[in-house]
């Protein structure tokens, strides 16, 4: 029988990361392994692999003057087999705690031996009142110290208690090995490459959106990160990372299509079923059974232990293996993310550092600039503060994932928004919260009531709502948009017309030219119907629900006053419902 030879392998010290491909709950890990092997067969043994390993997916590929008869993958037994385990974040923390309540622990104790080792008789009362003082003082800090250093250690201790084991990455036999039966002509050096799915990793998108309103180009700066976390046992030490937002289901689990059979109802005749019918003029129809569904077969179906390999090694050297080599087919990939629909991947630039401790771990992807209108706008009658947004084409390469942003207004953090998916070219709304520095005062409604009339006697009813705003700014405030309305009228009895800003309203207008045009209120105050300057909405609908815009650029430093007047007109006797 012939010898083979034994060949061990740690994952990690043995091996290194050439790709990491990240998707949503999971990770493809493509490590290379260099060694030589001798003449004949060789059975290499790769220790220490993710104890999150998804088993279906392991495929060994090759390179050099050998085959690969075989490839068996197992749980390992022997603890002694690994010794490349990254240690445990919590324990780590633990052994941290310990040190510092030593520490603290060792200078009370010091306190103390110095306070028993003074001589009273060599010290005056006044230098013995102060050191006591000192004494107490130094000695609640220690004390305090001791505290809380206890109380963290039984928080970290509660957690591990409560941490499952089976995902503990210090337990060896939780842990993968993998073995690879390789028959070579003669001694030679041979390249393997594994590539395997582990669950316990993740990624999600962050954004930090930082505006500079005193500049004209390049006003607004969106940093693109990732936020990754792994705790799959393995560390990801210096290497290259593309983020996904598909997710692969490897595999097809839909092979074929069962039968769909139609037969007639026929109920139990030892158990009486009430049947649901549709009646129909005295007749009942019977409803439809239709035959449930077989579960599909496995699109892989290893036997025990052992499963097909890839292979690219050399052909000459195949042909004369003891056995076949066997391949295992790359699987259909399914799309399913957490990331919505939009396809996209990235390329981080250079090489990351991944630990194995479940900790979000901020990556960049990009940094790019943006030259847009920064639009500032309120609805007072509803809330007083000023809002930021800008409508942003995405002019780079990069897809933009829906994830959260913190956003920057001139270096002061204003608000946490949402950056939509945008796929290149797209155009879409960025909000950038609230602007402290514009100031709204929004007074009290006034309102006179009124007739007219000898023979047909009508009540009017005027309202004039007032607003002040100030721009607190050392600079020019542009582009702030006001949002109001008047009142729409549901009877042709009710008349409103509006008295300021003097735009011509939709209702009462022969034809619908200059609906849209804009009108000067005063220096710097612009006034038209809400969604004038929308070219995709119709002329017919503007004005129609009474909304209005006004457009003003502010001095710095300066208050501007604005009102809206309007009547509204009815019979006298009847009364009006929401119009206060």
């Amino acid at each position: 029988m012939a010898t083979i030879s034994q060949i061990e392998l740690q994952i990690t010290s043995d091996s290194t990361i050439s790709n990491i491909s990240l998707y949503s709950g999971e990770a493809e890990i493509t490590r290379v392994l260099k060694f030589p092997i001798n003449s004949g067969l060789n059975k290499a043994t790769i220790y220490g692999l993710s104890p999150s390993l998804r088993q279906d997916t392991l495929r060994v590929e090759g390179q050099g003057r050998a085959s690969i008869n075989d490839v068996t993958v197992s749980k390992t037994t022997d603890p002694s087999k690994i010794n490349d385990i990254p240690p445990d974040p919590l324990q780590s923390k633990r052994l941290e705690v310990q040190k510092a309540l030593k520490s603290a622990t060792q200078s009370r104790k010091m306190l103390s031996n110095y306070l028993a080792a003074v001589s009273p008789g060599n010290v005056s009362a006044d230098e013995l009142d102060k050191m006591l003082d000192n004494f107490v003082g130094l000695t609640e800090k220690a004390d305090a110290r001791v505290r809380e250093a206890e109380r963290q250690l039984g928080d970290i201790d509660d957690e591990i208690a409560m941490r499952p084991a089976k995902t503990s990455a210090e337990n060896p036999t939780g842990r993968w090995q993998v073995s690879v039966l390789l028959d070579a002509d003669e001694d030679a050096e041979v390249q393997l490459v594994l590539k395997y799915v582990v669950h316990g990793a993740d990624w999600t998108p962050s954004y930090d959106v930082r505006v500079d309103t005193q500049k004209t180009t390049d006003n607004i700066t969106i940093v693109y990160k990732a936020l990754i976390s792994q705790s799959t046992g393995e560390n990801w030490r210096d290497t290259p990372l593309v983020l996904e937002t598909v997710t692969p289901s490897f595999g097809n689990p839909h092979t074929d299509l069962p039968t769909w059979s139609v037969s007639v109802f026929k109920p139990h005749p030892s158990a009486p079923v009430a049947v649901p019918a549709f009646y129909s003029r005295g007749r009942s129809l019977t409803p439809m059974a239709m035959m449930a569904q077989v579960p599909p077969s496995a699109w892989y179906r290893p036997r025990s232990r052992s499963f097909s390999a890839d292979s690219s090694l050399d052909r000459r050297a195949r042909r004369r293996s003891r056995s076949p080599v066997k391949y295992l087919d790359a699987p259909a990939a399914i799309p399913k993310s957490d990331k919505g629909s939009l396809s996209a991947t990235f390329q981080v630039a250079g090489l990351v550092d991944i630990p194995s401790d479940g900790i979000q771990h901020h990556v960049a992807i990009s940094t790019m600039k943006f030259n847009t209108k920064i639009q500032w706008y309120s609805i007072p009658k509803l809330d007083t503060r000023v809002y930021l947004t800008a409508k942003i084409k995405n002019e780079t390469e990069y897809a933009f994932v829906k994830g959260k942003a913190n956003v920057f207004v001139d270096g002061s953090f204003v608000a946490s928004s949402t950056i939509p998916p945008v796929n290149p070219q797209e155009i879409f709304d960025c909000p950038l919260g609230s602007d402290p520095a514009i100031k709204i005062i929004y007074h009290p409604q006034e309102k006179h009531a009124s007739q007219a009339g000898i023979v047909s006697r009508y009540s009017k009813q005027s309202f004039t709502q007032r607003i002040t705003i100030q721009n607190t700014k050392s600079v020019l405030l542009e582009n702030l948009k006001i949002l109001e309305n008047i009142p729409i009228s549901q009877d042709e009895r009710i008349t409103v017309k509006l008295i300021s800003p003097a735009l011509p309203q939709p209702t009462v207008l022969q034809n619908l030219q200059g609906v849209r045009k804009s009108i000067k209120v005063a220096s710097g105050i612009l006034a038209h119907w809400d969604k004038a300057d929308d070219q995709d909405v119709e002329d017919s609908a503007v004005g129609k629900d009474g909304k209005l815009n006004w457009l003003l650029n502010i001095p710095p430093r300066q208050s501007v006053n604005m009102a809206l007047q309007f009547d509204v007109s009815h019979p006298t006797g009847i009364h009006l419902l929401n119009i206060s």
